[in-house]
């Protein structure tokens, strides 16, 4: 299964579609409290996420490819 579509909404959820159809979403908010997902915190960072990738640094190592 690959992702085609992630759409960030409120409260720290993630609207994705999968290549087969599948529709759901995924909760951000448990991850919130680890360091790692610091940035996210903040709904403008966290609003920044697209399939293709997200970055909350400009540091290119903290970029997340999520393309096929």
């Amino acid at each position: 299964m690959r992702m085609t579509e992630i759409q960030p909404q409120e409260n720290w959820v993630l609207s994705v579609v999968a290549d087969d159809g599948r529709v759901g979403s995924f909760d951000v908010s448990p991850y919130l409290a680890y360091e790692a997902f610091e940035e996210l915190r903040n709904h403008g960072e966290f609003s920044k996420i697209s399939r293709k990738c997200w970055n909350v640094r400009p540091d290119p190592v903290t970029v997340l490819d999520l393309t096929p």
